[in-house]
């Protein structure tokens, strides 16, 4: 039951933290720290999520599980799983080069939450432009309601189909924009 709470926490981590999380590592494994001490003192850096899931990984450290396992619970996050890879590559091959790994996921990770929030905004402009062009039409019509002439042309047979017409590509190209905004990775 415990375990579960600490994955479902691990999810939640603002991925804003993990650039910072990697620095952090990078630089305890700079000053000679082995990765289970430099990944102990990770349990008191960070947001309290991040705290927690460091907590636990430090316990099992300290409870002689080997890093494989005491890590595992890192996979539940995109950027936690890169990170528990990048430490077992770096036990694998040597630790030489693991500080320099480790800063070039965190700029790596920096620029992907950059191109994502740019996305994000760009996004935003086209769908406000699309609902702006699904409202136009209407706010015209409205306009034009204002004639007695036009008042009575639209509720004719042939008017009442311009506007049945009209509110089914409305509908349909409402529905297309919903989707087709919907970018995989980028939640808005």
């Amino acid at each position: 039951m415990k375990r579960s709470m600490l994955q479902r926490s691990a999810t939640e981590i603002p991925e804003r933290e993990w650039p910072a999380t990697f620095e952090y590592l990078a630089s305890n494994l700079r000053s000679s720290m082995p990765i289970p001490q430099a990944l102990a003192a990770l349990a008191e850096r960070g947001s309290d999520e991040m705290k927690s899931i460091f907590r636990h990984v430090r316990r099992d450290l300290a409870l002689g599980m080997p890093l494989e396992a005491a890590t595992f619970i890192l996979n539940e996050s995109h950027h936690g799983e890169r990170l528990r890879h990048i430490l077992l590559l770096g036990r694998e091959v040597g630790v030489d080069h693991l500080p320099e790994l480790l800063l070039i996921s965190a700029r790596f990770i920096r620029r992907d939450i950059e191109v994502k929030e740019e996305v994000k905004v760009r996004q935003g402009w086209v769908i406000n432009g699309a609902r702006l062009g699904l409202i136009a039409p209407w706010a015209i019509l409205l306009l034009l309601m204002t004639r007695a002439s036009t008042r009575a042309a639209m509720f004719t047979t042939a008017g009442g189909l311009v506007i049945a017409g009209g509110a089914g590509a409305c509908l349909l190209a409402a529905w297309w924009m919903k989707r087709a905004s919907q970018i995989p990775g980028i939640s808005r």
